[in-house]
């Protein structure tokens, strides 16, 4: 759900859905205030085990460059499968050159499971529409992301059986500078 902070909007209201047995993974929804474009906080609620979330933090250390990829931190409770508590994400992401290739690269804590090493490559199919298939550290996961001025959505699979769906929706008095 990082990406939905993406929007440039000051205010960003995400929900996401997946198919999965785990009530507690259904469903998250997430409400994110951009103070600029490298600072975010926001609030998360999920509804399958009734918890909140006040400290989510996505901060951008490092914008990308042609030599420089972009690099941040964040905190968050939204990963399927993590349970209460949450973690630390760090992640180096790099588009290449003249291509419609980028990747990621991420360092994540989860409280309850220790260190993981997600990453994934995306192929931007379209100025509005990519596909990116990712290992988050314990499944496999394919997702379709449609992007437009204020609104997100992703269709994808979590574990690939799992379908899975992300709508968000930036508002406010105008874009983050």
């Amino acid at each position: 759900m990082l990406g939905a902070g993406n929007l440039g909007k000051e205010w960003t209201f995400s929900t996401r859905f997946v198919d999965s047995e785990e009530e507690e993974e259904r469903w998250v929804n997430v409400l994110e205030y951009r103070f600029n474009h490298k600072f975010s906080y926001g609030i998360e609620y999920n509804p399958g085990d009734k918890s909140a979330n006040l400290l989510r933090i996505i901060w951008t250390l490092t914008e990308e460059t042609e030599q420089i990829p972009m690099i941040t931190i964040s905190t968050s409770e939204t990963r399927v499968g993590s349970v209460a508590g949450g973690h630390i994400n760090l992640s180096f992401a790099k588009s290449l050159p003249q291509s419609p290739l980028g990747g990621y690269l991420a360092v994540h804590y989860a409280f309850d499971r220790g260190f993981e090493f997600p990453f994934g490559v995306s192929f931007q199919l379209s100025r509005e529409v990519s596909l990116l298939p990712m290992y988050d550290g314990e499944k496999w996961n394919v997702l379709l992301n449609f992007v437009q001025k204020d609104f997100w959505v992703t269709v994808g699979t979590h574990g690939i059986k799992e379908p899975e769906l992300l709508i968000a929706v930036g508002f406010g008095f105008g874009n983050v500078k």
